[in-house]
Order: structure tokens, then sequence, then C-alpha cells
């Protein structure tokens, strides 16, 4: 296994690629997609310490980076609702 592991050189969309998730992913689909990336990279024997740490470094971060998208993503739908509650009274 040989990629990049510089969280700065990928998008939101191809991090998510990266975890094969759906379109209509949530955070527990996030989390399970998470752990089996994180048990791949730990059952790696080809992998040394210091490479695994920084692969699971990189997996953390990404998890965090799609799951802020998710946030975001629910506040505007708040947000949204809200405007269209007021606006129909």
């Amino acid at each position: 296994m040989n990629f990049d592991l510089n969280i700065e050189n990928y998008t939101r969309d191809e991090l998510i690629q990266m975890f094969e998730l759906p379109n209509n992913f949530d955070k527990n689909i996030v989390e399970i997609k998470e752990t089996k990336l994180r048990e791949g990279i730990i059952n790696n024997n080809q992998l040394n310490k210091d490479k695994k740490d920084k692969t699971l470094n990189f997996i953390q971060k990404a998890k965090l980076i799609i799951l802020k998208g998710i946030e975001n993503k629910n506040t505007m739908e708040k947000f949204k609702n809200s405007l269209s509650a007021i606006y129909h009274t």
C-alpha cells in the first residue's frame, strides 16, 4: 500500500470515494466503513508500525472531514426548515 497520507491533498468527495460510501450515507455508515479500513490496516503484515500509525491517523482525519460535511448538511436542512416554517406562518 502506497498512497499520499497528506489529508490536505484530498477533497471531501475523494475521501468519500475512498471510504466507498453510498450516496445516502449517514454517521453510522461512516463509522462502519472506518472500522473496516482500520481493521484492514491493523491486520496488514506488510506495513511497519510507523506506516500503520500514519495510515490510521489519516483514516481518522478523513472520517472527521466526512462527518463534518454531514453536520454542515444537517445544519443547513434545519435552517431551511426554519425559514420555511417562518415563511408559511
